[in-house]
């Protein structure tokens, strides 16, 4: 499927690039579009391309005791489906989950949306995609499965490849609409939230990303880097993700592993996916 960031579903020469949703900071750029490129050797792509995906997730986070100043470990697991629709220049993406988190459950997270727009010709050395994306707060706030508030995101990404090796770069800025406080209350002041998917009321996001296909025919390993830096207030992050992807005919399934270098954002996160192009 991550996006992983919302750069539309391209050529099956990128196909070593992976599925945003295999990083797991990607999910909390919400302008992502978490499709993978077809794989190498799928049929050519059709006038009108449709990809549904499922990613399964697990992890680990710290969050404030609501009776004491200490933290307490919660852990969550989950899965969502991904819809993507592209056609010609444009990808158009829904998005929507259900987690189960202790304590508080199992309910729905935020439903998102997203779109981008290719800005250069296919088969260009450097495909440059213009995103935008939004959430709406179909989740539990107060059990972290949700925002509590409306999230509009906007940005850019690139992405290139040389033979084995591809790069991708995404910059995004992501803001709360109405009372950006709703992080703090919902967390009782934590600074990201929710918990499932960590991010601030108002920040801007870079991703960087590198992949390296090796092995038997359509396997890949990829490392990403995701930095946060809020705008005003709020906590810095940086999370490094790491997993492996193997796309065969119109199927492509992958696995990763997160943790924070920088916050509490959580403490780790896993996650396996599957995709299929229609």
């Amino acid at each position: 499927m991550s996006p992983h960031h919302l750069a539309p579903t391209l050529a099956s020469a990128i196909a070593v690039a992976v599925l945003g949703a295999l990083a797991a900071p990607a999910r909390a750029q919400h302008c992502h579009i978490d499709t993978p490129p077809r794989p190498t050797g799928a049929a050519a792509a059709p006038a009108v391309a449709i990809t549904v995906g499922t990613r399964v997730t697990a992890g680990v986070a710290r969050v404030p005791a609501l009776t004491t100043p200490m933290m307490i470990e919660r852990d969550y697991q989950g899965a969502d489906l991904v819809v993507d629709v592209t056609w010609r220049r444009v990808t158009a993406e829904a998005r929507l989950g259900a987690f189960r988190v202790a304590d508080h459950g199992v309910g729905l997270d935020d439903l998102a949306a997203a779109l981008a727009v290719r800005l250069t010709p296919r088969g260009a050395a450097v495909a440059v995609s213009a995103l935008g994306g939004a959430t709406l707060p179909t989740g539990d706030a107060d059990a972290g499965r949700g925002m509590g508030h409306v999230m509009v995101a906007a940005g850019a990404a690139a992405r290139t490849h040389r033979g084995r090796y591809a790069a991708d770069a995404t910059v995004t800025y992501a803001r709360a609409l109405g009372d950006g406080a709703a992080h703090a209350t919902h967390a009782h002041g934590a600074e990201l939230w929710p918990l499932i998917d960590p991010m601030g009321a108002e920040e801007v996001t870079v991703e960087l990303g590198g992949a390296v296909a090796f092995g038997p025919r359509g396997l890949a390993v990829r490392a990403s880097g995701l930095f946060g830096q809020p705008i005003a207030h709020g906590a810095r992050r940086l999370i490094t993700t790491g997993g492996v992807t193997y796309g065969r005919g119109r199927y492509q399934v992958g696995a990763a592993l997160s943790v924070p270098a920088v916050s509490d954002a959580f403490i780790t996160r896993g996650q396996l996916s599957l995709a299929y192009h229609y």
